[in-house]
């Protein structure tokens, strides 16, 4: 029993690193941040780090000094997003709609109280505001508009997380 909570234990740990790593950008995050982000031995966060490089999840940063993530979590990205056959049918309305209209369209599922974007088709006008939101980014649905459209046209929709106004 001891031995598989161990197993558990370092299949979260990878999760999670994967995740950091997600979050920490091109930059990428040193062995000692994700040891100390994962509270767990660096020698631990070594060996994980070890598995994930020789199978292509994750790589040294240009510098040598980090670690990010490598092509392997893109294509396990781009076998997710195969799944939502709704982006093909979208597409094509959102390049007409972004040609029209000059702007950027996004697509979006609703994933418990966040929008994870699915597909996205940049505008022409220059001079207006650019949205940043890349394939596969996550926000609470609270802060963005299409939670709130999710949250308009969806009866059983509750959002937890959503802040409350202090009082004065």
């Amino acid at each position: 029993m001891g031995e598989q909570r161990e197993v558990a234990r370092t299949a979260v740990r990878a999760l999670d690193l994967l995740t950091h790593l997600a979050d920490g950008g091109q930059r990428g995050l040193t062995a000692r941040q994700l040891s100390e982000l994962l509270e767990a031995p660096r020698s631990s966060v070594a060996d994980i780090l070890k598995v994930l490089g020789s199978r292509g999840f994750v790589a040294a940063t240009d510098d040598g000094r980090g670690w990010r993530l490598d092509a392997r979590v893109l294509q396990l990205s781009n076998a997710y997003l195969r799944e939502f056959s709704v982006r093909e049918i979208g597409r094509t309305a959102m390049r007409e709609l972004a040609s029209r209209t000059g702007l950027t369209c996004q697509m979006a599922v609703l994933e418990h109280t966040d929008i994870v974007y699915i597909e996205r088709q940049d505008g022409t006008k220059r001079g207006e505001l650019r949205l940043v939101t890349e394939i596969g980014s996550r926000l609470p649905a609270h802060c963005t508009s299409l939670g709130s459209g999710c949250r308009t046209t969806s009866p059983t929709w509750r959002c937890s997380s959503r802040p409350t106004r202090p009082r004065s």
